[in-house]
C-alpha cells in the first residue's frame, strides 16, 4: 500500500457547499484504485476552499489519470506530470 496525497480545490462559482459523497479513482500504468471516498474535516466542500487528504490504497504505478465524482456531476483529469506524479 502507498499513501496518496490528494488536494481538492473548489471553484469560486459554487453557490452551495457540496455535501454529496465525493470519491476519486486513480488510474495508473499497472492498475486502478477502488473508489476512494473523501471525507473533509469540515462538513462539506465549500466555495473557494482547499481540502487535503492522505489516502492509503494500492500502488497503481505511474499515475495516468484521476476520476473525481459526486452524485451530481463529475470531472476527469488527465494532465499528470510524469516527472513527479503531481497534478496541476
Amino acid at each position: 500500500a502507498v499513501n496518496y496525497e490528494i488536494e481538492v480545490e473548489t471553484g469560486s462559482e459554487q453557490e452551495q457547499p457540496l455535501d454529496a459523497p465525493v470519491y476519486l479513482q486513480i488510474f495508473g500504468s499497472t492498475t486502478t484504485t477502488p473508489k476512494l471516498f473523501l471525507e473533509p474535516k469540515n462538513t462539506a466542500f465549500t466555495k473557494d476552499s482547499v481540502n487535503k487528504f492522505t489516502i492509503p490504497s494500492n500502488n497503481v504505478g505511474q499515475v495516468r489519470s484521476v476520476f473525481l465524482s459526486h452524485s451530481v456531476d463529475y470531472h476527469h483529469r488527465s494532465n499528470a506530470d510524469p516527472a513527479n506524479d503531481r497534478w496541476s
